[in-house]
């Protein structure tokens, strides 16, 4: 749990972005009754998103995403029998999770590099003098190129 007061803590957009991302998370566990492995399998659909930048291999990725829509939508036609929408409703949030990924993206591009806490420039192996597009750029293709070479 966060505490009141960090919130308090944040700039208005940030306390936004946190409440909506709340929202989410609270209306995607419901609409999946909690599922955990669901769950899994949505965000390994939303890293294998042949539409992100830069993008090696498109095809790859694609039959990739598709090979994980395949396996979520038997596995909760399998556990949800009753809800024949279920699958439709699930992959719907990934457009939710992507807005709220687009205002996030806003932000750190609007950060100062002084910002980067030092473990994170650590972690990605940045140069201190780095902008923050790069930040988003060298995170989104580190997870994706992770991903990849975690499941081929």
């Amino acid at each position: 749990r966060i505490s009141a007061e960090i919130l308090k803590l944040g700039s208005n957009a940030s306390k936004q972005l946190f409440m909506t991302y709340s929202k989410f998370i609270k209306s995607l566990m419901f609409t999946i009754h909690g599922d955990l492995l669901a769950l899994r399998l949505l965000i390994l659909m939303s890293l294998f998103s042949a539409d992100r930048m830069p993008m090696i291999d498109h095809k790859k990725v694609q039959e990739i995403q598709e090979r994980y829509a395949h396996i979520l939508e038997e596995y909760l036609s399998l556990s949800f029998n009753q809800e024949s929408t279920l699958f439709a409703r699930v992959v719907m949030k990934l457009t939710d999770l992507r807005n709220i990924n687009e205002v996030h993206s806003k932000m750190l591009f609007k950060m100062k590099v002084d910002e980067f806490e030092p473990l994170l420039l650590e972690i990605f192996d940045l140069p201190a003098d780095v902008d923050c597009i790069q930040v988003v750029s060298k995170v989104q293709t580190d997870l994706t190129t992770f991903a990849v070479t975690t499941v081929t």
